[in-house]
């Protein structure tokens, strides 16, 4: 590990400087901060010289607001997780990840949740902003109080969070279209299926339907688009009725987890000719992958959107590490083809 004088002699600047840029100090250009931070890290020089210097350091309090989690295959079980190995990775560094969840249905689970995060006043905040009219509300909040914050797996635009990282719904959806062409002609249907209580508040699932949309108008074909609102009461019965009244359609795209849902109505019925496309990997998604049900599943290492979250606020806070505005997630696609290596 290089000394100081090392590290100001490849600045071209004071040892003075470099001290007050390790030390989070006043009196350093935002330029000449900048230069510094990326040497010490080209030499590996910060992490050890913060875990040397703890006792001095401020302690630093990152709240996370994602949707809870049912069960393992939920799509939110992933950046929980992440969440998780990230403060593994950053607490000997004087950090606390206080971690709140809400229920994705239910917006006053939301409202409770955030509520509480701005009366913690925490450092800052990491949020999935499921919904999009609250959301809007409470971070004027964390700005008066000129708490930083970040957004995972939803990109909200007009706000002032300091970063996104997600996958470009929009082009996830383009995608899960192109996949789509392979298997249609110009006289066959698609069906979209979505569920109904998810529609107002989930803006990448919008998105990625406007996506797909929008990719197939473009390619001039003939091609009928349905679209289908599921409700929990009545989903298998609706679903199968238009398959079988639509002997046309030929694929099915769900912007969304509940792909192994509908993977499950298409095998119980028999009706394993319909190529299906999704997105998001799990065991459930996986197994369907592998029994040929589901064609292509689309992914984002929706774990990273956790971990890096984290990591980014914590950079942040002590470091002045300047994020990028936005990190996108890759845009993976998934066959029976290539599972196994997703899945060991």
């Amino acid at each position: 590990m290089k000394t100081i004088k090392e590290i100001a002699e490849i600045a071209n600047v004071s040892t003075g400087t470099v001290d007050r840029v390790i030390h989070n100090r006043d009196s350093v250009s935002e330029k000449t901060r900048q230069k510094v931070l990326k040497i010490l890290e080209e030499n590996n020089y910060q992490r050890n010289m913060i875990a040397s210097t703890l006792a001095k350091q401020k302690k630093h309090v990152i709240a996370t607001l994602i949707p809870s989690t049912k069960t393992k295959s939920d799509f939110w079980e992933l950046p929980k997780q992440g969440i998780i190995n990230a403060y593994d990775a950053v607490k000997d560094y004087g950090f606390t990840v206080k971690q709140y969840y809400f229920d994705q249905f239910d917006e006053n689970s939301f409202i409770n949740q955030f509520n509480d995060i701005v009366k913690e006043s925490p450092d800052a905040v990491l949020i999935a902003p499921i919904f999009y009219n609250q959301t809007k509300k409470f971070v004027k909040l964390l700005s008066a109080k000129k708490i930083p914050y970040l957004f995972i797996n939803i990109n909200l635009k007009g706000l002032d969070n300091i970063s996104f990282i997600g996958q470009d719904s929009y082009q996830g959806g383009a995608m899960g279209a192109k996949l789509m062409s392979l298997f249609i002609r110009d006289s066959f249907q698609v069906l979209i299926v979505r569920k109904k209580r998810k529609i107002n508040n989930h803006y990448a699932i919008k998105n990625r339907i406007e996506g797909f949309i929008g990719f197939l108008k473009n390619t001039k074909k003939d091609i009928i688009i349905n679209q289908l609102e599921i409700d929990d009461n009545d989903e298998k019965h609706i679903l199968i009725k238009t398959l079988r009244k639509t002997p046309l359609i030929k694929g099915v795209f769900v912007p969304s987890s509940f792909v192994n849902i509908v993977a499950n109505y298409l095998n119980d019925n028999n009706l394993k000719d319909i190529n299906l496309i999704g997105y998001d990997i799990n065991e459930e998604s996986s197994a369907h992958v592998k029994n040929g049900i589901i064609d292509f599943l689309i992914t984002q290492k929706s774990h990273d959107q956790g971990y890096k979250g984290v990591k980014i606020l914590a950079d942040y806070l002590l470091l002045n590490k300047i994020p990028e505005a936005v990190y996108n997630s890759p845009i993976e696609i998934i066959t029976k083809e290539n599972i196994d290596y997703y899945t060991q």
